[in-house]
């Protein structure tokens, strides 16, 4: 969810609509890692994100790309995403109900709720679920009045702690395949802003105090552990080429060495458990699927298609099964102010990957593909938005929003349609004019998202840029 997720140095305020036009991708939660194993090859599944089913759902697919499988699909959920499996590969947590934490079959039978949140009074979200290397654990990212920290819970649902990391924004854990520690991202701030940029820092699972490991100006985030503890990969902007990079490292923060993703900006990595290979959601002219690539280098291989996001790739493992205690609640029936939220998760996200390319520096084609991309959008979110019968004040104003915004962002799609046909005749006068008229109706799509997000407490890494 992420996003991770969608997820850039993540910036929502009024910069939301700048970094869409510099071309940053989306993303929200990161999967969790699994223990190291010798000799094992990616013969299972990858589980993944998508907003392919009209709503945030979860899907499998083989490790080659093929066997395309759904796997949630609760009717009224306000966000079903970011899968984590277990280490053996048996199960997966997930977010499910009112952005809480499930735990299912890795079939996606059996849901059982892990975390509670109560819905509409407090608007709290748990997400980015990792697992520990014995399974008895999961360390999750909580937001909670725009503040975020990093939790540890039985996989029963007993024994929630949080652990001490900065104050400001902190998402995506991703523990150590030894236990010992927990690397996440980190950024200053509160609300929906940050202050500066991310950087990546590690944390024992024992209390020990936090340290980071990238510099503070690195916009380091999204960090996934190698099978054998030696290495961190983990994504970084490079806002000269409007786009995001995979890094590897040392697990001390050494070594850092860029890996080729070619034209594709890539977010949410994750290792293969034999270690041979690195998932990721990749975004190219304007759609973000999941794509791997040797860790060597080389070329990336698309796994899947489509025109709605793909993200939050996640190996499955194939160790010796465990037997570990597991809750027993029933996921949540989502209520309509968290379905709302969701809506205005999803439009963002869409909006954001529409408008990869900045479209006063776009071709005729891009602007063209960007308004039809953007008209889709609209629908979803309409069509998801007008039916929720929301009964607080708070969670009506986030809806009126969205809708206001929606409605802005159909004439936003008629000025890039506009712009595509003067770039097409080389009237440079009338491209002026569009360019000009493009800018103005994107900030006035963008200014409603914004207040509502802040309305929403939706935290920074829930809605990623």
């Amino acid at each position: 969810m992420t996003g991770r997720k969608f997820i850039v140095s993540r910036q929502i305020r009024a910069a939301l609509f700048l970094a869409a036009l510099a071309g940053v991708g989306a993303t929200l939660a990161l999967a969790g890692q699994g223990r190291p194993a010798s000799a094992q090859s990616p013969s299972g599944k990858l589980a993944f994100t998508s907003y392919r089913a009209g709503a945030a759902q979860i899907f499998t697919i083989g490790h080659g790309g093929s066997g395309l499988t759904r796997l949630t699909n609760t009717r009224g959920a306000a966000f079903e995403g970011a899968p984590a499996f277990s280490p053996d590969g048996r199960r997966i947590a997930n977010v499910c109900g009112n952005f809480e934490l499930c735990i299912m079959n890795s079939d996606g039978s059996s849901p059982a709720r892990l975390t509670t949140n109560n819905w509409p009074r407090e608007l709290r979200y748990d997400r980015d679920p990792a697992w520990s290397p014995d399974a008895t654990k999961i360390a999750f990212a909580r937001s909670t009045n725009g503040h975020d920290g990093i939790w540890i819970v039985n996989t029963d649902g007993s024994g929630l702690r949080q652990l001490p990391v900065p104050t400001g924004h902190n998402a995506n854990p991703a523990w150590s395949p030894d236990g010992t520690t927990i690397a996440f991202d980190h950024v200053a701030g509160s609300g929906v802003t940050s202050l500066g940029s991310h950087s990546i820092y590690v944390v024992g699972v024992d209390g020990g105090a936090s340290r980071p490991l990238t510099a503070e100006d690195s916009d380091a985030l999204d960090p996934a552990w190698s099978p054998d503890a030696s290495r961190i990969v983990f994504s970084q902007p490079n806002f000269e080429e409007t786009a995001q990079h995979l890094v590897v490292m040392n697990a001390d923060g050494s070594g850092q060495r860029r890996l080729s993703t070619g034209s594709l900006s890539a977010t949410d990595p994750a290792w293969s458990p034999d270690g041979t290979r690195i998932a990721f959601a990749g975004r190219r002219a304007g759609r973000l699927l999941i794509y791997a690539i040797p860790v060597g280098g080389g070329t990336p291989v698309g796994l899947t298609t489509g025109r709605t996001p793909d993200f939050d790739p996640a190996w499955q493992p194939s160790n010796p099964p465990v037997e570990v205690p597991l809750p027993a609640a029933p996921p949540s029936k989502a209520t309509a102010e968290a379905r709302v939220v969701a809506s205005l998760m999803q439009a963002t996200f869409e909006m954001l990957a529409a408008l990869n390319t900045d479209p006063t520096t776009s071709t005729a084609r891009e602007a063209a593909s960007g308004a039809a991309r953007l008209r889709g959008t609209v629908r979803r979110a309409r069509a998801a938005t007008t039916r929720l019968a929301v009964t607080t004040a708070r969670g009506k104003r986030v809806r009126r929003l969205l809708l206001g915004s929606m409605r802005s962002a159909t004439t936003l799609a008629s000025k890039l349609s506009a712009l595509s046909r003067s770039l097409r005749r080389h009237d440079r006068r009338a491209v002026r004019a569009h360019k000009n008229a493009v800018f103005k109706a994107g900030i006035a799509v963008f200014f409603p998202l914004t207040e509502a997000a802040e309305l929403a407490d939706v935290p920074l890494a829930v809605i990623a840029l």
